[in-house]
């Protein structure tokens, strides 16, 4: 970058040999006010021929000109009328006088020969044939006014106004007369306000450079581990997670991989999702990462619960596992379109409510605040969430309560749902009782195993405990005694396909 301005300000940019013009160019005009492109709504209340009303219309460049060139002619014209009224009322008023100059001594002496106002104007009226608006204004005229020089004044006045009313009738007769007068007020507010255009009117070029926020992303694989508390972190491909580098006290919540160019979605325990850019997160080679309050804005109490990466060598990872689809699992989102990429998740709350929801709505980045992909109520958090495995023929859900309570049932009577929402009962607690852990247990090896409060681990199978209908209470793991929690399964690195074997080499 050089700097050469003088009077004008003048930035040189200098592109490497490789680098693409047009592509910095587009950079600068999504994210300077170098360039700045808006729509503007035209769509407005026409008036209905021949009917005081008015309907909307959406109304293109040249019919909303169309649409203010009649009103300033209609304004014109009704301004014009305005000052003609004026005039003929002026006018009549100077024509009463008109009348009486003649016989001023004769005004005077029916004047003082009157009984008051009233009297006075009644005599006038008819000894002169006036109205009232006339006599009027006779008898509130000060006698100073009535002299010769004055009389002349009014004379003159009169004719004065008769010529001016003669011409705005001829000129409210002329249409074309009319018109240039609203061309000519148009042209002096142009010379008057005017400057040169800052803007340009028409449809978007075709052949206009689309800003891709990926051109300016090194490409190239990294990991991303998030800690129980909520430090993310972001290094080059890592062969064992037992060396991650961890606060005392802390352990290890998930290891993503992923692209730079992809994203990850975190999900917290208040019910929103977090999507961001693997090649936004700072890159860490030494020290804990970077806390997730950092990057997003929690609220007090919000922390990570799960996370996943977009990656999409890990969904056809996913993809060829699948040796049919599945039932709940068909590639369909909430909202019928095809091609779910991220497939689904299920999530369940502390209140023992589920939702099952499309994950493709969380693929692209959000914004600091998330996106909502489940409500709560008070005292309420989701326990956890997990995505659906394409490769399962039927997923079942199980959930533990914090009183022993244990209930299995299919994970597709979860409905789904289009937007967040409460979701459905999945297992009917006590009002002092709440869930505590939640796991798919997708295949016969895969189990939940909850934690005792004063006892040791209990291990919750399909073949232990059979699945049952959502909506129950459940099966009860012991009589006396709480759970206070369950085993966090083992943190595994992902294994991203190589570009040879999707293609079969």
């Amino acid at each position: 970058v050089r700097d050469e301005s003088t009077t004008d300000v003048k930035i040189v940019l200098e592109l490497q040999k490789d680098a693409d013009a047009d592509l910095a160019t587009a950079y600068l005009f999504k994210n300077t006010p170098l360039q700045n492109n808006f729509s503007v709504n035209l769509t407005c209340l026409i008036p209905v021929a021949g009917t005081a009303t008015t309907r909307p219309r959406c109304l293109n460049l040249k019919e909303i000109l169309e649409q203010f060139i009649d009103f300033r002619f209609d304004t014109v014209t009704r301004r014009f009328s305005y000052d003609l009224r004026l005039l003929e009322q002026r006018i009549h008023i100077l024509s009463g006088f008109q009348i009486i100059f003649d016989a001023l001594d004769r005004v005077l002496t029916i004047i003082r020969q009157s009984d008051g106002k009233a009297d006075s104007a009644e005599k006038l009226k008819r000894k002169f044939r006036l109205d009232d608006t006339q006599t009027n204004a006779i008898l509130e005229t000060p006698i100073y006014k009535l002299s010769r020089t004055e009389i002349k004044k009014m004379l003159d006045e009169l004719a004065d106004k008769k010529k001016q009313a003669k011409d705005l009738k001829a000129l409210l007769a002329s249409k074309p007369r009319l018109w240039k007068v609203v061309k000519e007020e148009l042209e002096k507010l142009a010379e008057t306000y005017g400057d040169k255009r800052r803007t340009k009117v028409g449809r978007r070029q075709a052949d206009e450079i689309e800003f891709d926020p990926e051109a300016y992303i090194v490409k190239e694989d990294a990991v991303v581990t998030i800690s129980t508390d909520g430090w993310i972190r972001r290094v080059g491909m890592v062969k064992d997670l037992s060396k991650t580098r961890l606060r005392e006290g802390d352990t290890l919540l998930t290891a993503l991989v992923g692209s730079t160019v992809d994203t990850i979605v975190c999900f917290s325990n208040f019910g929103s999702a977090y999507t961001i850019r693997i090649g936004d997160l700072p890159p860490a080679r030494s020290g804990y990462g970077d806390p997730a309050q950092k990057l997003f804005k929690f609220k007090d109490g919000e922390r990570i619960i799960a996370a996943l990466s977009s990656d999409p060598r890990l969904i056809a990872s996913a993809g060829q596992r699948a040796e049919a689809a599945l039932p709940l699992f068909d590639g369909a989102t909430a909202d019928g379109a095809d091609g779910a990429s991220l497939g689904q998740g299920i999530a369940v709350s502390s209140a023992g409510m589920g939702v099952r929801f499309d994950l493709s709505p969380f693929q692209e980045p959000s914004t600091r605040l998330g996106r909502k992909f489940m409500k709560l109520r008070d005292q309420e958090e989701v326990v956890s969430v997990e995505t659906l495995d394409p490769s399962a023929a039927a997923p079942v859900l199980a959930v533990a309560s914090q009183r022993g309570r244990v209930l299995l049932c299919n994970a597709e009577e979860v409905g789904v749902l289009s937007g967040p929402g409460r979701g459905v009962t999945v297992i009917k607690l006590d009002p002092t009782d709440r869930v505590l852990a939640m796991r798919l247990l997708s295949r016969k090896q895969d189990q939940l195993v909850v934690l005792k409060q004063d006892g040791g681990p209990i291990t919750i199978t399909t073949r232990k405990y059979q699945p049952v209908s959502r909506g129950g209470k459940g099966h009860a793991l012991f009589k006396r005694g709480t759970l206070k929690g369950a085993e966090a399964l083992p943190v595994e690195l992902p294994v991203l396909e190589s570009e040879n074997h999707k293609n079969g080499n």
